[in-house]
């Protein structure tokens, strides 16, 4: 596999979309009466302690009240409807403008509850390699990607391609930047991207989003202090895309299943992430006989359920629990009889002592016991 990375004219890699997420335990519990705050009493201490005086309320949604700031919008739940819920109870959601001229790094970056990245979880975050290039690789081309799709028909949806899913936290989408932002009139941004590429012509987007539900379970990341490792994961999933262009050859190699020998290009070089090894939990017999019985014993302990205490009724409610598995077949029932096996063996053993006339042992046990 010999593919030609894609080197366009001009590029830029950059953070184009983050929303973190936090706790405000201290925010939100007043320590002198140790209670929780209420709504609009949370609503206003944080105009009061976090946010400049005339904070914006843009309104509630989702279960969060939004306050709007210049370079980001703040979103708080109710301490006591986060924890039920289990959500964090702050959101911030930044500004495009305030992360599009920040290093990959995101130095500068605002944080309204102070400067310990690790305290702030990454909820979602879109990694954006815009590039300039005279190629539309959205159309004509097929995709070879770490994604269950279809190479010559990926997902669609108007002129973007979407490879992966939303529902699983991990998608990449190409479209035509310069379609974007020329249909959203969105000045703001035409202004900052003619600012860096001289123009907005000729301009494309392949975008990498990832949730949190992707970045915490199967990529082992949990907050912004981790920012290193999710631009080098990015890149270790992106770099394995590798679109092509449909000619009969390659459509041939591609019905062969020899995706190797197809020509392509890709987007990124080959990083390498060490995704952390994930415990995989396996199903204990014993722990499984163990929620059987104490449900049992519950039932047994009901008037009802010692109407229940003897063998063939055991024997009866198994049949039943297990009878759409027999498909016709009897049911044999194993009881552990290990310790009656033990006595009987005793048993023995003192019987032939006394048939030899060495003991009355078992005569004298038989009298004690029965009188």
């Amino acid at each position: 596999m010999n593919d030609k990375q894609i080197i366009p004219e001009i590029e830029k890699n950059y953070i184009d979309t983050l929303y973190l997420s936090c706790n405000l335990q201290d925010f939100c519990t007043d320590s002198s009466k140790h209670s929780t705050l209420g709504y609009w009493e949370q609503k206003e201490k944080l105009k009061e302690k976090y946010l400049v005086p005339g904070v914006e309320y843009s309104g509630l949604a989702n279960g969060y009240s939004w306050f709007k700031l210049d370079n980001f919008s703040i979103g708080i739940m109710e301490y006591d409807q986060a924890i039920r819920t289990n959500q964090p109870n702050c959101v911030i959601q930044y500004r495009h403008h305030h992360i599009f001229d920040l290093d990959q790094q995101l130095t500068g970056l605002e944080l309204p509850f102070g400067e310990d990245r690790s305290k702030y979880m990454i909820k979602r975050i879109d990694l954006t390699k815009t590039i300039k290039c005279k190629i539309d690789y959205t159309l004509d081309h097929g995709y070879i990607s770490p994604f269950r799709a279809d190479p010559l028909n990926p997902i669609r949806f108007e002129n973007t391609v979407y490879l992966g899913s939303r529902k699983n936290g991990n998608v990449v989408r190409i479209y035509p930047k310069t379609k974007e932002l020329m249909d959203k009139e969105d000045f703001d941004k035409i202004a900052r991207y003619s600012k860096h590429f001289g123009t907005i012509e000729n301009l494309y987007t392949f975008e990498h989003e990832m949730r949190r539900s992707f970045l915490k379970e199967t990529l082992g990341i949990d907050n912004l202090s981790e920012l290193d490792k999710v631009w080098t994961a990015s890149h270790n999933i992106v770099s394995k895309i590798r679109i092509f262009e449909p000619t009969d050859q390659n459509r041939k190699l591609l019905r062969q299943r020899n995706h190797k020998r197809i020509e392509a290009m890709t987007l990124t070089p080959y990083e390498e992430y060490t995704r952390p090894q994930k415990k995989r939990y396996k199903r204990s017999y014993r722990a499984m006989v163990g929620r059987m019985r104490s449900t049992l014993d519950a039932y047994l302990s009901t008037e009802e359920g010692k109407e229940w205490e003897s063998l063939p009724n055991y024997a009866a409610l198994v049949y039943d629990l297990f009878e759409d598995r027999l498909d016709g077949k009897d049911l044999t029932i194993w009881v552990d009889d290990s310790e009656r096996v033990v006595d009987i063996a005793k048993m023995r053993a003192k019987h032939e002592l006394m048939r030899d006339g060495q003991t009355n042992e078992l005569e004298m046990e038989a009298r004690r016991l029965f009188g």
